[in-house]
Parts: structure tokens; sequence; C-alpha cells
């Protein structure tokens, strides 16, 4: 497998020499955010870690606007500094491959990676991530963010829920992407021989968070804050979903001897502060989701009844003729099964991937809408729902199991 690094950036490399710690930037079109990412990582390990010998390396996909331009204006002191255009296939898993190959040119004992499309990172996140690696006592450090409840759908819907229950480690942003590393894990990463695959490529977060779990890195996970960028309407996925569902059905049956072994789920520690400000409330379309899943069952319904259970296809059915004003529902209960039934068929029709990706997006969309009814009370308590909606999916683990090795 060639280097991610290019012959210029080895050169630069060479002439740091090695260093305590070094920060990787991914970065693609964000010349309006890229400048604030940098600043803060620069003040941080300014101010936590003056003794230690400290790099920074802007790790880009070849944007076309002025964001390497900007990158390389950016005043970082006597920190040295980085900015580059990584070799292979485009997409960030690349990005993470050449901060993890630079780590390695430079003997690094910590790595620290923030994304650079928002404008979140702090001083304090630079400490948050770095601190728990530079201690020796972990290996992997998984962001935790204070989120609106309508935020990060995704993971509050699916990724969370499979990490905890097949995987069998809370860890409530599996996918976050700003990400703490000790020396030895960036390594075994480096070892593996999925860079090139689809699974790096488009779902790295997720692959890096289950790579920790099923090999038995020391994991943790430190407070940052709110997340600020761009909101994503719950309608709008984009490929997101592809991404990252696709990626942990695929990695379920790469680990299936793993975690098919875990009974129990383990806490994982959380350390630090939050720092910074509250999220800020926004509305998302309950219509539009509702819609998007009553034209899926129109396209899909004949799918569904093929491979569902009975009583998620009634469901499902019962949900594609309700009313404007009648209350829509997707049971927490139901949509397990339904997760589930979509794991396992996923990794048994490898031709129909795609088609069932497809066809899972508007039973998400459903269960996102049924989550805004559920959740729009300002009374409710958020955590406990999520957490209700997560030990279900623990509860039908079981069943799972016994899918999963039928024939």
């Amino acid at each position: 497998m060639k280097s991610a690094i290019r012959e210029e950036t080895l050169k630069e490399l060479k002439a740091i020499g090695e260093v305590d710690i070094l920060i990787g930037v991914p970065s693609f079109h964000c010349e309006n955010t890229i400048a604030f990412a940098i600043d803060a990582i620069a003040f941080g390990l300014a101010k936590y870690y003056p003794d230690k010998k400290s790099a920074i390396i802007i790790s880009d996909g070849g944007s076309t606007d002025d964001t390497r331009e900007i990158a390389s204006a950016v005043k970082v002191g006597a920190i040295p500094k980085i900015v580059s255009i990584y070799r292979g296939a485009a997409g960030k898993g690349t990005a993470f491959r050449q901060i993890l190959e630079a780590a390695s040119a430079l003997n690094a004992k910590a790595i620290a990676i923030f994304e650079s499309d928002h404008k979140s990172t702090t001083p304090e996140w630079t400490r948050n991530v770095l601190d728990p690696i530079l201690s020796g006592k972990y290996d992997f450090i998984a962001p935790a963010y204070k989120r609106y409840k309508f935020d990060a759908m995704i993971t509050g819907t699916i990724a969370y829920n499979l990490i905890r229950s097949v995987y069998g480690a809370n860890i409530r942003q599996p996918i976050g992407g700003d990400w703490g590393l000790g020396a030895n894990f960036a390594r075994f990463l480096l070892s593996l021989d999925e860079w090139e695959s689809d699974i790096a490529k488009y779902g790295v977060d997720i692959w890096i968070t289950t790579r920790a779990l099923a090999y038995n890195f020391r994991v943790v996970q430190a407070r940052l804050g709110v997340k600020i960028r761009p909101q994503k309407d719950p309608n709008d996925l984009s490929v997101m979903f592809y991404q990252v569902v696709g990626t942990i059905f695929s990695l379920m049956a790469t680990d299936q001897e793993f975690w098919t072994n875990i009974n129990k789920t383990r806490d994982i520690e959380l350390l630090g502060e939050y720092v910074g400000i509250e999220p800020s409330p926004f509305l998302v379309d309950k219509s539009a989701l509702i819609d998007y899943f009553q034209n899926g069952f129109a396209i899909f319904g004949a799918l569904w009844r093929e491979f569902l259970d009975e009583e998620s296809y009634v469901a499902l059915e019962k949900l594609a003729i309700k009313r404007e004003n009648e209350p829509f529902d997707l049971p927490i209960d139901i949509w397990v099964k339904i997760v589930y039934r979509y794991a396992w068929q996923y990794n048994r029709q490898e031709r129909q991937r795609n088609k069932l990706l497809s066809s899972l997006i508007p039973i998400y969309n459903a269960r996102v809408a049924s989550l805004i009814d559920a959740l729009s009370d300002e009374a409710i308590d958020v955590n406990a729902y999520f957490e209700k909606q997560a030990q279900a999916f623990e509860k039908a683990k079981p069943d799972l199991i016994e899918m999963w090795k039928s024939k």
C-alpha cells in the first residue's frame, strides 16, 4: 500500500525530527473555518503543553478554494506546521492515514485529530483530548459533546445503540470526529489493510471506534462541549447515512467472533469538564420526514413485506396511511427489530447492499419523526428517553445473535 504522504511533505517531517505531540486537521473546502481551528489548536498547545515539542499537520483533500492558503498564513508561533495534500483516494479516511503516517515518522507519543469544518474547537479541547493519552493510561479518546435533542440523529437512533449493544461499550458519540490516539493504537491502525476500502474511506470514524473496542485498547471519553457547524436537517442525509450505517453493518460481520460473546455493556469513563456555550435549539420539519417515509412505503413496501417480520411490517403499513393530524409513532421495540434485521440482511445479500440501505432511510425518517413527538415536551428527560431506547437494543441482542447464527 503506497504511503499517503507525498515526498515534499516527508521532507518537511524529516526536518522537524521527533515530537511529543502531533495534531492533525483533515480539511476540504473549509476556507471559512480552517483558521479558527488552527488558532484554537495552537493556543491550546502553547497554553497547556509549553514544555512539549509539538507539531500541526493539515491534511487536505485537494481543496479548490483558499483552504490551504489560509491555513498556511495562520501564525502558530514556534510550533512547526505543515500544510499538505494527501496522496490516495479522496476521502476523510485517507486524510486520517496521512496524519497517522506523519505521527509515525515523527515518533509522536500522542496524536489528536480535530475536524476543520466547524467553529467549535477550543484550547481546552486540546487539553481534554491529549491529557488522557499523555498520562499513559489510555489508547483512544472519544469525544463527548453537548448536543441539542434533535441533533446527530443517525448517532441517536442507530450508531450509539449498536456500539452500546453489539460492541458492549457505552460511547455516546462513536462518530464524533475529534479524537485522541496513543502511539501504540496509531501504529496498530496503520498495520490494518482496510485503508483502501470503503470502510476507511467513508466510515473512518466508526471504524476507528470499533477497532479500539474489538481489539481491547484502553478507551475513555473526553467532555468537549458544543459542536457548532452548519446545521443539517435530519431530512438531508446526503451520503452520511450510507457511510455510517453501511460501515457498522459491515464491521458487525468482521467482528462477529468478538461481539457475539459479549453479554453485558460496560460504561466508558468520562473525563474532563464541558467547556463553552449551551447548544442552540432548532426546528425539524416533521411533515417532510413523514412524507419521505410514506413515499418510501410506496417504493419499498413489497421489499419490507419480504424480509421484515410480520409485526414490523404491519406497524410500517399502518404508519403509511396515517393522516396529518393523527399520532405518528414507530415504537422503540419495532425500530430495534428492524435495525437488527437490516444488519443481518445487509451481510447476507452483498449485491443488494445499496438497495437495502436506500430502503432503510424512509424507516429511519419515520423513527426520527416519532422522536420529535416523543421529545417535544420540554418536561421530558431526553437522556432518560435515549437510555430507554439503548436498553431496548441491549435486551434484544440475544435475538440478534440467534438470527445472526442462523442460515
